[in-house]
């Protein structure tokens, strides 16, 4: 009996022990990745890459076509297969120990801009951008612009967007020199690009998260009074080519990234997209940085502003013409109606129920003819509206 007593007992106490030791693994050591790039399981004793200067080996030339403001642009880089394996291997989860530090976030995304000593890529292309911008008599805001540009037209990576949405094991965030050499990323990925090069150019920057909408941009030093979320930085769209500083798009729910704005049709071949979008929500705002200010927002916010109120000029009038389309369609109808009963009425030679038509008819007419003539101005007004608005999208 003692012996049985004894045998539970240690059974027992090993138990206590296997939880015991479960809880203090959890609690003083552990790992954390951003909730929407990688599931949080990841080897816990992975040995961190050594940030030694890695030898150039496999050269690739990499070149970059891109347009803004209408102009085409390119840009060349040297880049090698030995520092793109040694960034594909980097650590890409956040590491801890004890209690999960309070600032993890921004230690997390720091990661993401530290360099090996052999990669000068952010440096040359930073410099090939200033290149152009000086060749072309840019101002510096049209560089700021340039830049973002050049983000913006790379790729967005709709698999890697696709695993992150998944329930499987999601998708680890990419270095810069990753999405420099892959030709693509998804919204943080080249947020991390762009943060990079504007760091570069001496700008001040931040990074503008949303964890609901799994989504992420940069923010641009500029003036506080146009600011975006009176932050002292302006949101800066990097997932679709187009966007100006200082729009906050919608987002395309089943990608994540920004919807670029479509150009209407003229109402004679009236065939306006529909989206189903979502609009992104509060924006966590980490690594800000100070440096020169981006002074372009005042136009852009103008611009955007003119756009928002287009665009809904432009629905309104819309769903107004379409109204007018049935009416005059109904008017027309009842205007056929009336001739053929009098022409039956004049076959059948009754004058008198002839004659009494006739004023009635002639009204119906006129009514109808002014309609139509309210109605294609009003077609023309909505043409106008258009134009501009398509003008404007594709300003950047």
């Amino acid at each position: 009996m003692k012996t049985l007593l004894k045998i539970i007992f240690n059974l027992l106490l090993i138990a206590v022990l296997a939880i015991l030791a479960l809880w203090v693994r959890d609690r003083y050591l552990g790992n954390k990745n951003f909730s929407f790039l990688q599931n949080p399981l990841v080897q816990q004793n992975k040995k961190e890459a050594e940030w030694k200067a890695v030898e150039l080996a496999g050269p690739a030339k990499m070149t970059y076509q891109w347009k803004y403001n209408g102009a085409a642009y390119e840009v060349s880089l040297t880049l090698y297969q030995s520092l793109y394996n040694f960034y594909k291997n980097a650590p890409k989860s956040f590491v801890y120990e004890g209690e999960l530090p309070a600032n993890w976030e921004t230690d997390f995304y720091q990661m993401f801009f530290r360099k090996n000593p052999s990669d000068k890529s952010i440096t040359e292309l930073a410099g090939e951008l200033k290149k152009i911008a000086s060749q072309k008599k840019m101002s510096d805001d049209q560089l700021v612009e340039l830049t973002l540009s050049f983000v913006q037209n790379i790729s967005y990576d709709d698999i890697k967007a696709a695993q992150i949405l998944s329930d499987k094991a999601g998708a680890p965030a990419s270095y810069s020199y990753e999405v420099l050499f892959e030709k693509k990323g998804v919204c943080n990925d080249k947020s991390f690009l762009t943060v990079a090069l504007l760091q570069e150019l001496g700008y001040g920057t931040a990074l503008f998260t949303y964890d609901a909408e799994k989504h992420m941009a940069v923010g641009i030093q500029c003036p506080e009074k146009y600011s975006s979320y009176e932050s002292g930085y302006c949101y800066a769209e990097t997932t679709s080519p187009g966007f100006r500083i200082g729009v906050i798009p919608d987002i395309d729910p089943a990608k994540r990234n920004a919807v670029t704005p479509q150009a209407f049709s003229h109402f004679e071949d009236n065939q306006v997209n529909k989206f189903d979008v979502s609009k992104l929500g509060t924006a966590q705002i980490f690594l800000k940085t100070s440096g020169k200010t981006y002074e372009g927002i005042k136009t852009s916010v103008q611009i955007a502003k003119e756009i928002d109120t287009l665009k809904q000029e432009v629905n309104s009038l819309s769903q107004n013409l379409v109204a007018s389309q049935a009416q005059i369609n109904a008017q027309k109808k009842e205007i056929d109606d009336a001739a053929k009963k009098m022409e039956k009425l004049k076959k059948d030679e009754a004058i008198n129920a002839y004659n009494k038509l006739v004023p009635e008819y002639n009204k119906m007419v006129k009514v109808y003819q002014a309609n139509i003539s309210a109605y294609n101005a009003d077609v023309n007004e909505y043409n106008k509206k258009v134009d501009r608005y398509n003008l404007l999208i594709k300003s950047f």
